[in-house]
């Protein structure tokens, strides 16, 4: 610490506890985060011997080095006076996440921060979808089924039929014209987009 006190034989006592701050969330260009949290501690007399990490998600698991679980134990970061710590995000949930930093000097004297900010992350979606009936006679209609994954506000369903659209989860159309039309489902979530493979509708002519 910066503040010590003296004995007679005039070792220093180190009573008070090491500094830390937090860089600013490190994301993406949809303001993801990306998993890396930064930082600096400091400590003039005894020095930062560890720094440790705790991270809480929304739904009460917590990060525990290679995965979330309902231990709420601390990583250990990479370095003291600059240290970093960075998370696999493949492993991680949909949602915010609560982060508490604690530095410790070697003479044991320890600092907690609880990282103001939000830290949020969210999977890119994966677009899946089915369709009833593929093939018909005209006029067909057809019902389409959105059966994505993922954190999803926005659905995009393309007919293959000149321009025309819809935006709803789920989605029916008329093709009021015989032959092939190819269609897929765009989604849109916080963690990005996805375009499904088109599916063939065939349209059959009565005549």
């Amino acid at each position: 610490g910066n503040v010590t006190d003296w004995i007679f034989d005039s070792t220093i006592v180190d009573t008070t506890a090491p500094s830390v701050t937090v860089s600013a969330k490190s994301s993406d260009a949809l303001g993801n985060w990306n998993g890396l949290i930064t930082g600096t501690s400091h400590d003039s007399v005894s020095g930062v011997k560890t720094v440790l990490l705790q991270v809480k998600c929304c739904n009460g698991t917590y990060w525990n080095d290679s995965l979330l679980s309902a231990d709420s134990s601390w990583a250990v970061c990479s370095g003291t006076t600059s240290w970093e710590y960075n998370i696999n995000t493949d492993k991680l949930h949909d949602g915010s996440y609560t982060i508490k930093v604690l530095a410790i000097d070697s003479a044991d004297n320890k600092t907690e921060l609880i990282v103001p900010d939000t830290y949020t992350f969210y999977h890119r979606p994966e677009g899946k979808m089915y369709a009833f009936p593929v093939q018909g006679t005209v006029p067909l209609t057809v019902n389409f089924y959105d059966s994505s994954a993922g954190e999803i506000n926005k659905h995009t369903w393309i007919f293959g039929d000149e321009n025309n659209i819809d935006t709803s989860k789920n989605a029916s159309y008329i093709y009021k014209s015989p032959g092939e039309y190819y269609a897929k489902l765009i989604v849109e979530g916080p963690g990005g987009s996805d375009s499904t493979d088109s599916i063939k509708i065939q349209v059959i002519d009565t005549a």
